[in-house]
């Protein structure tokens, strides 16, 4: 199999991240735009008000492309049988911690990968925002109690022969066609031209969603960055970049468990609120992986700072005596992380300091995230009493 190459991590997580922010960005000038059409008819000011069902359509919208860049790399998918694809191989790489692997189909491994991943994640958002934009034409004309829309078409030779036919058709919102309004069905580029009435309604009525509706795209929301952050800490490959990206996906993560919590708590029908409870088990299981992961990643990058730092050299490699198993800098590295994990004693010094005493109680570990190395650690024949010693002193100070 073929490497997925960093770049294109980097591209990947990146989209991800910004997606939200996209959204938001197409929802103001669609907003701008139907206001500004609707005083051009009307010939005076109009206000669209409080819009509460956006950040809801942002959620969806954002969650079916955190899908669609997951299957794109087949996060969470069992590894399918070696095949081409139009004269293309498939790429990736393995993340067996993670429950799967990530594997770009129909790219062609013998060209840059990133460039090739780039465009199509252009395409895919491309794709998203028309149909984001389909969907904020239908909660807006509802709100400004529009009734009826005229279907347009692209007029291309891309037009399915369905959609030619409903082409400058007058249609309802309450009584859609047989392909539903335009956008609903897969790939449409059709877009519903308002109705405009004789006069707006005094006061725009926007639709309502319901606590039941929020919480489980939140959770929906929740579950699937869990599963990409996880892929992204356990996959051996990631850059700096891609960690950093996916910190932010997983603090997006922990913001929909939060929403799912506290609506829980609104909803009183009990059949809902048991299905609901049951997939925040599933959630609270896949956040407690996550943070797991990002542990073990934010430990394995501690030991190699301490060991590239002054610890090595100084305490280890010029010394007479080694902790067993302990006769190389990977060894070393191997032992921090192990007296992180697991340690026999660990004590909170001052200055943002954590001491700890590994577990046959002949290293000790100091983890300063603030300094350059990171902290320090060395070998102490007696180290329950050094480690003592040293609380002592920090104590003095």
């Amino acid at each position: 199999m073929t490497t997925f190459d960093p770049l294109s991590l980097e591209v990947l997580f990146g989209a991800m991240v910004s997606v939200e922010d996209r959204l938001q960005t197409v929802a103001q000038g669609h907003r701008n735009t139907l206001i500004q059409r609707l005083e051009d008819h009307y010939q005076h000011d109009v206000d669209l008000g409080a819009e509460p069902y956006v950040p809801f359509l942002v959620s969806t919208y954002a969650l079916q492309f955190y899908k669609t860049l997951n299957r794109m790399g087949k996060i969470g998918k069992k590894q399918p049988k070696k095949r081409k694809r139009r004269g293309k191989k498939a790429v990736g790489f393995a993340f067996p911690e993670a429950g799967g692997y990530f594997c770009v189909k129909a790219f062609d491994p013998d060209k840059d990968l990133a460039p090739q991943v780039q465009r199509r994640i252009a395409l895919e958002q491309a794709r998203m925002e028309e149909r984001f934009k389909q969907g904020l034409d239908g909660y807006r004309q509802e709100t400004l109690g529009i009734e009826q829309y005229i279907w347009r078409t692209m007029d291309d030779g891309k037009v399915r022969a369905l959609h030619r036919q409903y082409d400058d058709r007058t249609f309802s919102w309450d009584n859609p066609p047989a392909d539903g309004h335009p956008g609903d069905a897969f790939g449409c580029r059709c877009t519903a031209d308002p109705v405009l009435p004789e006069r707006l309604p005094f006061e725009p009525a926007p639709p309502e969603i319901s606590d039941e509706d929020w919480a489980a795209l939140a959770q929906e929301v929740a579950l699937t960055l869990a599963l990409t952050v996880l892929a992204a800490y356990t996959g051996g490959a990631a850059t700096p970049l891609v960690l950093a990206r996916a910190a932010r996906l997983a603090s997006r993560m922990r913001g929909a468990y939060r929403v799912a919590s506290r609506l829980m708590e609104k909803i009183k029908n009990p059949t809902a609120r048991e299905t609901l409870e049951k997939r925040q088990e599933s959630l609270e299981k896949a956040i407690k992986r996550v943070d797991e992961a990002v542990k073990r990643s934010e430990d394995r990058n501690a030991a190699e700072k301490i060991v590239r730092g002054h610890a090595w050299e100084t305490h280890f490699a010029k010394g007479k005596e080694l902790p067993d198993q302990v006769k190389t800098p990977q060894d070393l590295v191997k032992k921090i992380e192990e007296t992180l994990k697991d340690p026999e004693r660990v004590h909170n010094l001052k200055r943002n300091r954590i001491l700890y005493l590994s577990k046959d109680k002949k290293t000790i570990v100091i983890r300063d995230d603030l300094s350059q190395d990171s902290g320090t650690a060395f070998y102490s024949r007696n180290g329950e009493k050094r480690f003592f010693k040293i609380i002592e002193k920090d104590q003095m100070e």
